[in-house]
């Protein structure tokens, strides 16, 4: 295949990245001014129970529609999880945003993979990281205060968390 060819494919996949990117940014940012908004007026595990309910049901729909059908397992195992991942994740999270900045809040959650990676060997779930995770983990440490106007480098210390 020559150069000259292979140039009109990259360029539409560089499009897509680019959309994508935007896409988390302003889905992923808005979620937490939204949920702040929210919890001001409709009681926190009322907005989260709805917002799990909504974003279920499309989930489930998708997955039936393109032919999946969920097992005994499945539900018993999406019923647990959905029960931890509402309680203890999105309505602490709804709760917390009764209190703090939504930027506050989207940066706790931002470490939640740190958080997954030493809890998953802990529970001896999975093995522990190897070092790709760690050195994510240690990208992802700057960079998530620094999305959101701050700078947090490893040699400062940040007040807010």
């Amino acid at each position: 295949m020559s150069e000259t060819s292979a140039l009109p494919s990259a360029r539409p996949a560089r499009i897509e990245a680019i959309f994508a990117s935007l896409a988390i940014y302003l889905i992923w940012g808005s979620t937490f001014l939204a949920i702040r908004v929210a919890v001001e007026s409709i009681p926190p595990l009322f907005t989260a129970a709805t917002r799990h309910l909504v974003a279920g049901s499309i989930l489930l729909a998708w997955a039936l529609w393109k032919g999946e059908r969920p097992t005994r397992q499945g539900w018993r195992a999406g019923l647990v999880l959905g029960f931890l991942f509402f309680f203890v994740s999105h309505g602490l999270l709804h709760w917390a945003e009764l209190k703090v900045p939504s930027g506050v809040a989207a940066l706790v959650i931002a470490i939640e993979p740190a958080i997954v990676a030493l809890l998953l060997p802990l529970l001896k779930l999975r093995p522990a990281p190897r070092g790709v995770t760690w050195a994510g983990l240690a990208l992802g440490r700057p960079v998530s205060p620094s999305c959101s106007g701050r700078t947090c480098l490893p040699a400062k210390a940040c007040p807010w968390g």
